[in-house]
């Protein structure tokens, strides 16, 4: 018996089959599948990957997570913002992400971000961060599962928090710092040569 022309034998698939789909695609594509039947319609809320680094609307990025909220996991959330964004509203997507117990995080964000959740400092589910934005580390952090890290326009303000940072991450297998700044070293150095 040959395959019948315009049968939708995709939509046969298992969940779980359907759903690592799914994780390959942004997940403006995830949701946009939601239009094809009514067996698509709330599958991509059940995807372990968030990735809105192609998506421009920050309005709709902001409602996304909320539909997430209820899910045991999400494995990877990746997050550009090239705008203007609310720093609340970010610190408790951080913080519902570490309840999720993520374990690859992409942030890249053009403003300046003050300060991370307390419960950011102590990430174990953490294996991957890569941060890029204009922000000061002050928490003593410690990511013991973690071991790749990347870093972008970080400011190191305090250099016993700092060492402490890097000696908390003890299976780190890959560090990369650029354009970073340590703020209180340059200070001391300047102390010391004057």
């Amino acid at each position: 018996m040959g395959t019948v022309v315009g049968e939708d034998r995709i939509s046969e698939l298992p969940d779980p089959i359907l759903h690592h789909i799914l994780c390959f695609l942004p997940t403006k594509c995830s949701v946009s599948t939601s239009i094809l039947s009514k067996r698509w319609r709330y599958l991509w809320t059940s995807i372990p990957v968030l990735d809105f680094r192609e998506w421009r609307s920050l309005s709709d990025k902001l409602g996304m997570l909320s539909l997430h909220d209820d899910r045991p996991t999400i494995q990877k959330f990746y997050f550009y913002s090239d705008d203007d964004f609310d720093e609340s509203r970010v610190i408790a997507w951080i913080s519902t992400l570490i309840r999720h117990k993520v374990e690859e995080l992409i942030l890249s964000l053009e403003d300046d971000i003050h300060q991370f959740p307390p419960c950011f400092s102590t990430c174990e589910s953490l294996t991957m961060l890569d941060l890029e934005a204009v922000t000061n580390l002050k928490l003593p952090f410690s990511f013991p599962r973690l071991k790749i890290l990347w870093l972008t326009y970080i400011r190191f303000v305090d250099e016993k928090l700092t060492q402490q940072f890097f000696s908390n991450c003890p299976v780190l297998e890959e560090l990369i710092l650029t354009s970073c700044k340590w703020v209180v070293w340059v200070l001391y150095l300047f102390q010391l040569l004057h």
